[in-house]
């Protein structure tokens, strides 16, 4: 990188440096510059850290859903394909960070009403339903064979995808999200809340 200091003004050789408050003055000026160079690239940065599916379409997913409440594994009995707008949450069963957030969104639909998002339990472990607050039970999908973690391209959960009325996903979350974050999400989707067609489980 090159900084430009000026004509007459070139790096290095033998010339009287300003003295004083002038010193001072030039010395602030080329942390200020730095400053907003380092903020500059902190923000391309993050922009460049986006998930590449972010703003790319969905492709299909099947979900093996118990119906109408899930009350163990393999209890598969009907298949959906998931419609937007709405939300996935990909989930481990053992994961302590994912009942949490189960417990946020059930909190959030309490609240707010609408219909619950989709919940798709991770493979490989013995399934406990009673993780599954109520209102979520009626859309829960058991990821038998990793493929939805592959669709979504799922490395930590909980992860929350959230897709538009046009199948694209419009963000993608890992880790916990207050209510508040889903809130404005579901909004920007246009998923607000609406009544919900399947109810709670008991």
């Amino acid at each position: 990188m090159t900084l430009d200091l000026g004509p007459g003004a070139p790096f290095g050789g033998p010339r009287a440096g300003p003295s004083g408050p002038r010193r001072l003055a030039a010395l602030a000026a080329l942390a200020a510059f730095c400053g907003l160079g380092v903020l500059t690239w902190l923000r391309v940065g993050a922009v460049a850290a986006r998930h590449p599916m972010v703003g790319l379409g969905l492709p299909e997913i099947e979900l093996a859903s118990a119906a109408p409440c899930v009350s163990g594994a393999g209890d598969a009995r009907s298949r959906f394909a998931f419609e937007p707008p709405g939300a996935l949450i990909y989930i481990s069963n053992s994961c302590p960070h994912c009942r949490a957030q189960l417990r946020v969104w059930s909190g959030l639909l309490a609240d707010r009403g609408g219909a619950p998002p989709w919940v798709v339990v991770a493979p490989g472990e013995s399934f406990d339903s009673t993780v599954i607050p109520a209102r979520l039970r009626r859309r829960v999908a058991l990821d038998h064979d990793a493929r939805i973690a592959r669709v979504l391209d799922t490395r930590r959960v909980p992860l929350t995808v959230y897709v538009d009325r046009h199948r694209r996903v419009a963000a993608r979350a890992e880790g916990r999200q207050s209510g508040a974050e889903i809130a404005r999400l579901l909004s920007a989707i246009g998923a607000g809340p609406t009544p919900s067609r399947t109810g709670d489980c008991p």
